[in-house]
């Protein structure tokens, strides 16, 4: 996560880092986050994405979550089934698809499409 904190933080955006789902997901209750990145690394990155989208209709129910995949052999459809805004594999993903990616998700989310 540290090289993902030095490409983000070098286009400007601030970053939190936690090392677990449950202090993910505590921050994220407590801070004012425009979008929250997890990977799947972690075996709790489902339970975390879930525990978001089971918050009330608030900011953080509706905050888009970009999922780092470790390679092609993980498959995206749980991560999204389960809330994920959008997938992206680490390799060979470079700095600029994850930024890319991240100001896409948050795009989303300011400006949704009519329905």
């Amino acid at each position: 996560m540290e090289l993902y904190r030095e490409i983000i933080e070098r286009v400007g955006y601030d970053i939190v880092i936690a090392n677990d789902g449950e202090v993910a997901f505590k921050k994220a209750l407590a801070e004012k986050f425009i979008a929250a990145i997890t990977d799947t690394q972690k075996p709790e990155t489902l339970e975390f994405i879930k525990n978001i989208r089971r918050q009330p209709e608030t900011v953080i129910s509706t905050i888009p979550i970009l999922v780092i995949m470790e390679d092609n052999s993980d498959s995206s459809v749980d991560y999204i089934e389960a809330g994920a805004t959008r997938c992206l594999y680490k390799f060979p993903s470079s700095g600029e698809k994850l930024v890319s990616a991240l100001k896409e998700i948050i795009q989303v989310v300011k400006f949704p499409k009519n329905k």
